[in-house]
């Protein structure tokens, strides 16, 4: 191909499929290949003790009738409900604040990004420690007159535990992504709104947040994707229980494969939940993706 001969609109074409072809190249060997090896993977029959064995969609079928995935399916739902209803509207909250703390800004930035960097391993281990009925947190709650709480040993309090973890590990991250939203919103328009007599509050709801629209449908698809993907915390702290109420799915999805040897089951319950996440991701962008910012 004579690249001389082509037109300026093609050379810009060509120029940026070459700039995308390495990424293009990671995504298939690293990501597509094998998204497609794990779908074949769920047809079959298949223990790492014997050769594969197809089966068809019985491993899918099998999985609708287990009383202990709907359970993690449940229970993965109630995590992830309670991380993002606690760690978006708090950080859009602190970020508002951050936002007028002009000398303080860059501190307490960094203090609460702090937690997003740290190993998760390290953070998990640190929280069970904190969480130990003779830990820190019931100790600071005895000093304020409240009793002992069984934060590993009850099955609402664990699954409350395991949501301030994750909480406390990505508030960070959301404040710094409202930060970014708050700066590109322009201050006249806010200032515009006092003028005319409107409230804080009246201004925060009828001009800020509308124009934050974007930035809050990116953090509740990260967060929904981030809060699905958790596992670390669920093994290091309480392997799941007690009696299975924080065996999220994907916590389930390892225990299948690498405890129990049961590929193709695994491989299907990956599929199930690739499919959840395309769904409910297609769902926040039909519902708040088309909301355009006044």
């Amino acid at each position: 191909m004579d690249l001389l001969r082509l037109r300026y609109p093609q050379r810009i074409a060509l120029a940026g499929l070459l700039f995308t072809l390495p990424a293009i190249i990671f995504f298939a060997i690293f990501f597509f290949y094998p998204m497609v090896q794990a779908f074949f993977m769920s047809l079959t029959d298949w223990s790492l003790l014997r050769p594969p064995r197809f089966v068809g969609l019985a491993n899918y079928a099998g999985l609708f009738s287990d009383a202990v995935f709907r359970r993690s399916v449940a229970v993965t739902a109630l995590y992830v409900a309670g991380v993002c209803g606690g760690a978006i509207p708090g950080a859009l909250i602190f970020a508002v604040l951050l936002r007028s703390a002009h000398r303080l800004h860059a501190f307490f930035e960094a203090a609460y990004f702090l937690p997003t960097v740290v190993s998760l391993v390290v953070v998990s281990i640190l929280w069970k420690f904190l969480l130990q009925r003779l830990g820190l947190v019931n100790l600071i709650l005895g000093g304020l007159g409240v009793e002992p709480l069984a934060w590993l040993a009850s099955s609402s309090w664990s699954q409350l535990a395991m949501i301030i973890v994750t909480v406390w590990r990505f508030f960070g991250y959301f404040i710094v992504l409202f930060l970014s939203g708050l700066a590109g919103i322009p201050r006249e328009y806010e200032e515009a709104a006092a003028i005319d007599g409107a409230a804080p509050l009246q201004v925060f709801v009828k001009v800020t947040l509308p124009l934050l629209g974007p930035v809050l449908l990116l953090t509740l698809v990260v967060g929904v994707i981030n809060a699905v993907q958790m596992f670390v915390p669920q093994y290091v702290v309480t392997r799941g229980g007690p009696a299975d109420s924080t065996r999220v799915l994907v916590l389930l999805i390892y225990e299948t494969a690498f405890r129990y040897l049961r590929m193709g089951e695994a491989a299907a319950m990956s599929i199930v939940l690739l499919q959840l996440l395309v769904l409910f991701t297609i769902a926040q962008f039909r519902l708040f993706g088309r909301a355009e910012p006044l």
